[in-house]
């Protein structure tokens, strides 16, 4: 029996969430099978690491406004990806 091909998801906090300010939302990455998974922030690699499933968190600095967080999972030849739109708000305390 052929194995099934790579698959990928990646979840983070549902919206709405009680916001946590000052922290960034945690970012998970699950395949099944045992894969290297690799994270982007707009394009810019952030971490790469190999599991089930692997989690993400971003830099407290990273600016406000939209971001997608990519993830590629790789094992031999095979490669799945998928994307998720992640915004960040400024908090204004006037």
């Amino acid at each position: 029996m052929p194995c099934p091909d790579l698959a990928v998801t990646l979840t983070s906090p549902s919206c709405p969430v009680t916001p946590a300010y000052g922290l960034p939302p945690t970012f998970t990455a699950t395949t099944n099978k045992d894969a290297n998974s690799t994270f982007y922030v707009d394009d810019v690699f952030q971490k790469s690491e190999s599991g089930l499933s692997v989690e993400f968190i971003p830099d407290v600095s990273i600016a406000s406004g939209k971001h997608i967080v990519r993830v590629v999972a790789e094992i031999g030849n095979e490669k799945e990806e998928v994307a998720s739109t992640w915004t960040v708000y400024t908090l204004s305390l006037t």
